[in-house]
């Protein structure tokens, strides 16, 4: 069957709004969690070494899914969050859980988008790697690249040492792909930032079969061991999921 992106999105966020759902389907809610801890520090590490001032500045997160990184830049004090997101059952949510931001529904990968703007940062982390065609993916770095504003600072997660379909809704893309593309823009790749190198990498069918569960519930009792590993050595060479920081000209 054809992977239909809204259709998938709206059909996954409305089973289980959480984020064993925004994150590795192959995991539990649990071990995405700590996942979703390296995310995070992924992009602490990033606003320290680049010096990104968060504080006072606009950010746009494309692909908010249950508000995870909504609610790190509120914590941070940007002037205000803009989420973008494919699923009407994000945005619906997400109006409800922070009423004093603002949130519309778009699917970035669109080559006119009824949508207007300029923000100090933009935040792409898990969305353009289930952009799995070559014009979506041109289309969403062109709506990208217009949305950010001169000097803003821009995030996007990737797997960026290997390029290939995993998945019918996954399509990982190496990073020349993207330096030809930000280059047509007037984007610079400033630098990466290895976020995962072990917890990505899920051994399990994600069926329901008894060694699938089997597995899983091994592989969750060892979550907080596996992100420490993560923490303790991650190499720039990983194989897994990474964090690109570029900047507009």
């Amino acid at each position: 069957m054809r992977y239909k992106a809204r259709d998938y999105w709206e059909t996954r966020l409305s089973v289980d709004f959480s984020l064993g759902t925004t994150g590795h389907i192959g995991f539990s809610k649990y071990y995405n969690r700590f996942m979703y801890q390296l995310k995070a520090r992924a992009l602490e590490k990033a606003v320290r070494r680049y010096k990104v001032k968060i504080k006072g500045n606009t950010v746009l997160d494309v692909g908010s899914g249950t508000g995870f990184f909504v609610d790190y830049y509120i914590r941070k004090h940007a002037l205000a969050v803009t989420g973008i997101d494919i699923a009407e059952v994000s945005v619906s949510l997400l109006k409800k859980k922070f009423p004093a931001q603002r949130f519309y529904r778009f699917d970035v990968s669109l080559d006119t988008l009824a949508f207007e703007g300029k923000f100090d940062i933009i935040h792409v982390f898990d969305v353009l790697y289930h952009i799995v065609d070559q014009q979506g993916f041109r289309n969403a770095i062109e709506n990208i690249s217009r949305f950010a504003g001169p000097g803003a600072w821009i995030f996007i997660t990737d797997a960026f040492n290997s390029q290939t379909m995993t998945e019918p809704h996954v399509c990982f893309r190496k990073l020349p792909e993207y330096q030809s593309a930000f280059r047509r823009q007037e984007v610079d790749i400033i630098g990466i930032i290895p976020i995962f190198n072990l917890m990505g990498r899920s051994p399990c069918k994600g069926d329901k079969s008894f060694l699938s569960r089997l597995c899983a519930r091994s592989i969750d009792s060892m979550a907080w061991f596996i992100y420490w590993m993560d923490r303790m050595y991650c190499p720039q060479s990983s194989q897994g999921i990474q964090l690109l920081i570029c900047r507009k000209k």
